[in-house]
């Protein structure tokens, strides 16, 4: 296959302005089988194929390709060769597909509908700070800007656009092979899977990171049930949020660590069963400044009045929705945990999933929780780094339960478990 050049005629290139889809394959030559569809990317090779892919390079950009005389571009660097009036077209340009440190890869497959990296265990050295990400960056000044993966759409008009000047869309699909429907949307995930999927999804790890999202009038998450609405005085409150959705079907992990400025999670083997069916962790970081903040899961609902939001400035509250199946009803304020349940409410809470981070723990010589055997201890020395820091209660699991009570205002001494409560736990 010869490479791919953009030799477009003038009437071509307005079939371009909004179409901007160049692939440029380079060097792939001697290959037995390679296809490429608009609507769709694929990459079939065979085995032996594998072993032309290892000094590989296989760059995607696609990239505001109209009337541009030629466009190059290399694995092991890329080269943009234009004129000296094309390069002002590249000024505020982009989106670059980067799939980096390739090299010497015994097998590198990547499909449309996924991504699969099959190395050696010399080859993940260099998989440490790899993988794939798209970089939606600087995308100002575009009347309208189309992204499909099954089902992704970003449309921009000329006012949106904007909005988009310091943007900074990563989607980091990672080892998704073999998923039967994925889904993605801009306003909303969607992740649909069947049971038999479920199993498939045992080392997945999608994360979708929304950054920078400033001067957005409207952002909406969804993820069965969660929904984040700003209105436009509250977008200038999100100019340096940073709302991470980790979801993670953990299920059958020996040891699994999320971090995101100190959270740390690890299991050992035995933890591992508690977390089959775990998923779903929101990071909502820097919520200074917020007169009123809410947050809902089939029922959770956080309010904070204007006062309370100067206890927010540094705060770091993580939401954790966690196999808290069958529990009979589940209630949750800011200001005290608390859990009472009506029988008409357990029914809305079987499947569903719940770990609250309580956070704002600056100052505290001394903190006690223990949830199951859970125990966070710190010396006074140790209370310094706690000031911008975060303390994270995993609640998991904590299904058949009658009543859990936690509080927010944690005093200095150990918590007494009531042994009552101490039955029930064992």
């Amino acid at each position: 296959m010869q490479e791919a050049k953009g030799f477009c005629s003038s009437s071509h290139s307005q079939r371009f302005q909004r179409d901007l889809l160049t692939i440029s394959l380079t060097e792939v030559s001697k290959r037995p089988a390679h296809l490429l569809t608009h609507s769709g990317f694929k990459e079939t090779c065979s085995p032996s194929h594998s072993q032309r892919f290892q000094r590989d390079l296989l760059i995607i950009s696609l990239t505001a390709v109209s009337k541009r005389p030629a466009h190059h571009l290399t694995h092991r660097g890329f080269k943009e060769a234009c004129s000296s009036s094309h390069s002002q077209r590249f000024q505020r340009d982009l989106l670059i597909i980067s799939l980096t440190e390739v090299s010497k890869r015994p097998a590198h497959h990547l499909t449309h509908r996924g991504f699969k990296e099959t190395c050696s265990s010399s080859h993940s050295q260099w998989f440490q700070r790899d993988l794939l990400t798209i970089s939606l960056t600087a995308v100002s000044k575009r009347p309208a800007h189309h992204l499909t993966h099954s089902g992704f759409k970003e449309t921009c008009s000329p006012s949106h656009s904007q909005r988009f000047q310091r943007d900074l869309l990563i989607i980091s699909l990672t080892e998704v092979s073999k998923r039967p429907a994925h889904h993605l949307t801009h306003r909303g995930f969607k992740e649909t899977c069947s049971s038999s999927h479920s199993q498939r999804f045992q080392r997945d790890l999608l994360i979708i990171s929304l950054t920078e999202v400033s001067k957005r009038p409207a952002h909406h998450l969804t993820h069965r049930g969660f929904k984040e609405t700003c209105s436009s005085s509250h977008s200038q409150r999100f100019q340096r949020d940073l709302l991470i959705i980790s979801l993670t079907e953990v299920s059958k992990r020996p040891a699994h660590h999320l971090t995101h400025r100190g959270f740390k999670e690890t299991c050992s083997s035995s933890h591992s069963q508690w977390f089959q069916r775990d998923l779903l962790t929101i990071s909502l970081t820097a919520v200074s400044k917020r007169p009123a903040h809410h947050l809902t899961h089939s029922g959770f609902k956080e309010t904070c009045s204007p006062s309370h939001s100067q206890r927010f400035q540094r705060d770091l509250l993580t939401i954790s929705l966690t196999a808290v199946s069958k529990r009979p009803a589940h209630h949750l304020t800011h200001s005290g945990f608390k859990e009472t349940c009506s029988p008409s409410h357990s029914q809305r809470f079987q499947r569903d999933l719940l770990i609250i981070s309580l956070t704002e723990v600056s100052k505290r010589p001394a903190h006690h929780l223990t949830h199951s055997g859970f125990k966070e201890t710190c010396s006074s020395s140790h209370s310094q780094r706690f000031q911008r820091d975060l303390l994270t209660i995993s609640l998991t699991e904590v299904s058949k339960r009658p009543a859990h009570h936690l509080t927010h205002r944690v005093q200095c001494t150990p918590v007494r478990v009531p042994p009552a409560l101490t039955k029930i736990i064992d």
